[in-house]
């Protein structure tokens, strides 16, 4: 179908207010990681794009458009040669890109090509990937930036820009970003920027560190209830805040992006695959069980996992070793965001008392905000077995550093004998030192029987999103 550029003019001066001196309504508060694009957008050192890639929800857009505002303030560009469009719209997924920046030019009375160009959802442009990398190999006069709500499975979008783009990996709100959205002034806390550096500290100082922390404790709970999506996070009603995450997933990801980027044929399987994995969140994938319990054919059942993990719903927790030496025989797998599996089943504020899934609740938070870590380039999560196969355990892994944490929030035991698994990991492959989470706000220190530290999970979380933007090792 032919697009004139009449019928698109109207739609793109409603994307760029700017161009007729309109200010953009934007929330006042700012993501960590907007600073590091704005400098990235004031910088010239390489002429790469700049992906940002996530889940639906998690604030792409109004990272984007915050971007262009300060980028407008500071005038660091004219406004007229700044571009902003989303590919989601109706009439622009019947359209080129070349075709809509022509038109941009030939709006009166800018009659500009713009410098700046900010494409949203790019993943409805056919071969996006080679429209990119042509533009940032032979039209050295513009930057690009471009978020995706999917990922490639095949990981050929990564391997071809390489070379073309940096990527940026939004996940939703870490527990420090809650924090600051809500606006929350409680006491001054200490900060540290390595936990490493915390073995030394003495036992007095992990219990003023407790102290300092005990108030953010109750906020910790609500931010599990909330999750980590912005336009939740302000709403006071839980189970509106859930209706709303359960419609974005359901109605908006799974039966909406999921036919249009993946051209998924099962998509009644695919939302069943999800909602048993909402079910099982931290549980091993047990193929045999999913498919004769779901009456799905097992290609059926791996294809939908991967178009789940490359739409940033789901985490693989995956084997550690090879051959004869794995720790684990199977991957488990997890949500990317606690509130999801309430969310799906409307729980309520349930989720804080449902001890047979609190801990699983917990591990999908703690793997959230390691993923954010900027240090740890491409982290892995690998399976950690235990003679007493405690769901909780696995090991972070980013280049030759491997660390062991245990999510040990159910129980309150941290006897030696409990962790048996973890201390037979360390021993074995020479690792310097690991992690405990715990529930009690005073379960902080280094224990008797080994280089671990115990660190209750509000306090780690904190931690994690406070630093996730350091270039330093904050394990």
């Amino acid at each position: 179908m032919l697009i004139s550029q009449t019928d698109l003019k109207p739609l793109l001066l409603r994307f760029n207010p700017w161009w007729q001196g309109q200010r953009i309504s934007l929330p006042k508060w700012h993501r960590k990681v907007l600073q590091e694009l704005f400098s990235w957008a004031n910088g010239s050192a390489t002429h790469r794009a700049l992906f940002l890639q996530g889940a639906r929800g998690v604030g792409k857009t109004t990272l984007l458009l915050q971007m262009i505002q300060m980028m407008i303030d500071w005038k660091l560009a004219p406004d007229y040669l700044i571009f902003y469009v989303s590919m989601d719209h109706p009439l622009l997924k019947l359209t080129e890109l070349d075709f809509i920046l022509q038109t941009c030019k030939a709006l009166e009375p800018f009659s500009y090509s713009p410098k700046f160009i900010f494409i949203d959802e790019i993943q409805y442009v056919k071969d996006w990937e080679m429209w990119v990398k042509q533009k940032v190999y032979f039209d050295k006069e513009i930057r690009i930036i471009f978020t995706s709500s999917v990922n490639q499975i095949s990981n050929l979008a990564d391997e071809s820009g390489v070379d073309s783009w940096d990527t940026f990996h939004i996940t939703s709100l870490s527990f420090y970003e809650y924090i600051k959205i809500k606006n929350i002034n409680l006491v001054n806390l200490p900060s540290f920027i390595s936990l490493y550096n915390c073995f030394s500290l003495p036992p007095h100082i992990f219990s003023q560190l407790s102290n300092s922390f005990e108030n953010y404790r109750g906020y910790f709970n609500e931010y599990l209830l909330r999750g980590g999506f912005p336009q939740t996070a302000m709403i006071d009603d839980i189970f509106e805040v859930q209706r709303l995450i359960r419609e974005d997933i359901i109605d908006k990801i799974l039966k909406l992006k999921m036919t249009t980027c993946y051209d998924v044929r099962h998509i009644k399987c695919l939302e069943n695959i999800f909602l048993y994995i909402c079910m099982h969140s931290g549980s091993i994938i047990n193929m045999k069980e999913i498919c004769k319990n779901l009456e799905i054919k097992r290609y059926i059942v791996q294809e939908c996992i991967e178009i789940l993990e490359a739409s940033y719903l789901v985490y693989r927790v995956k084997q550690f070793g090879y051959g004869n030496d794995k720790l684990c025989g199977r991957e488990k797998i997890y949500l990317s965001d606690a509130s999801i599996e309430p969310a799906i089943f409307l729980k309520g504020s349930s989720m804080l008392h449902d001890k047979k899934f609190l801990e699983q609740y917990i591990t999908s938070t703690i793997l959230k905000h390691i993923v954010n870590i900027k240090y740890f380039k491409n982290v892995l999560f690998n399976a950690l077995k235990n003679s007493n196969k405690h769901d909780g355990y696995f090991i972070v892994t980013s280049g030759e550093k491997h660390i062991p944490i245990v999510v040990k929030y159910e129980s309150q035991s941290t006897e030696k004998s409990d962790f048996g698994g973890m201390l037979d990991f360390m021993k074995k492959n020479d690792m310097d030192h690991g992690y405990i989470i715990t529930e009690n706000s005073y379960d902080f220190g280094i224990v008797p029987w080994g280089k671990i530290m115990k660190i209750p999970a509000h306090i780690f979380c904190y931690h994690m999103g406070e630093n996730e933007l350091l270039d330093y090792d904050v394990l």
